[in-house]
């Protein structure tokens, strides 16, 4: 949630990359295109495609590497 607490909703378009994810708060995605691979700090690996619905929970810590990604998110 963004400032006051108010609920956020976005799109994201990203490029290819790999960086550390630090997730401040709870959010869900909805990938549209692309893939994506996220590997958090206790192993689990996480792959999303296009059509993957995905609950993050916050405090979530993981490495991302995408290809290219277009995707929704509310949090």
């Amino acid at each position: 949630k963004g400032p006051d607490n108010i609920p956020e909703t976005g799109i994201w378009d990203c490029t290819p990359g790999r960086w550390r994810l630090s997730l401040p708060r709870d959010e869900f995605c909805h990938f549209v295109s692309g893939h994506a691979r996220y590997t958090h700090d206790n192993g689990e690996v996480i792959e999303v495609i296009a059509g993957t619905a995905f609950f993050f929970p916050r405090d979530g810590r993981a490495w991302q590497k995408f290809l290219k990604l277009f995707a929704t998110f509310t949090c």
